[in-house]
């Protein structure tokens, strides 16, 4: 199966930042491609796509709303995949996919699989249901193709997620230092805030006493200029 390569570990999140720095804007990036739906013939492999960033100088990932990553690329969650060919041992197996779905001894029928990864980690996201053709005589998944298409059901969608968001780090942007010699600092905003809207902008975020956050609070100034 092609196509399974991740970017999904904190070493490449930090390489995705402008010029390396730290706390740069959310991006999308996929989790490792699960097993081909089918163990033979075409099937269908997926995987998670998270809105992600890291925290501060700490580094520490964080996983945001789908909404917060909007203008950057997705990468896919499902592609197309094929383990192996279909062994032809069976009778049924040599005949058109039209005329396989009318054999009597096997007949397959279309199910509702689980469900994806929640779009959002709180204040409600969707969760979109997965499709599988299933040997109905056997009661196993087999490739697509074996189903009829034109009885393809509708994807099924649910809300999810709906509680409120934890309080967590605001961090701005590292201020200029204030001495280009002989030693000054870079300074910047740390607040500890709680998400309460997904319109955005002010309204959309309650500023919190820091004691509300449970990390501990990055840190919002540092040395620089020493040379």
């Amino acid at each position: 199966m092609g196509g399974s390569g991740s970017m999904g570990s904190g070493t490449d999140v930090g390489a995705g930042g402008s010029n390396g720095a730290i706390g740069t804007q959310p991006r999308f990036f996929p989790g490792q491609w699960g097993p081909c739906s089918a163990t033979c013939g075409p099937g269908v492999a997926t995987r998670t796509v998270e809105c992600i960033a890291l925290q501060g100088i700490t580094s520490n990932i964080i996983k945001l709303p789908d909404y917060e990553c909007e203008g950057t690329p997705k990468p896919n969650a499902f592609q197309p995949c094929q383990v192996q060919q279909c062994a032809l041992n069976d009778a049924d197996n040599e005949l058109p996919v039209r005329e396989r779905s009318l054999t009597p001894t096997r007949s397959f029928k279309w199910d509702y699989g689980d469900w994806t990864v929640c779009s959002a980690s709180c204040l409600g996201g969707k969760q979109r249901s997965t499709l599988r053709c299933v040997d109905v005589k056997r009661r196993t998944t087999v490739a697509w193709s074996f189903c009829d298409a034109k009885q393809r059901p509708v994807d099924l969608i649910r809300s999810c997620n709906n509680d409120p968001c934890p309080p967590e780090w605001d961090i701005g942007e590292m201020s200029q230092c204030s001495h280009t010699c002989g030693g000054g600092l870079r300074t910047r905003k740390v607040r500890c805030v709680r998400r309460i809207s997904r319109t955005g902008g002010a309204e959309s975020t309650l500023i919190l006493p820091d004691g509300q956050c449970p990390q501990p609070k990055p840190i919002s100034n540092e040395a620089c200029g020493l040379v």
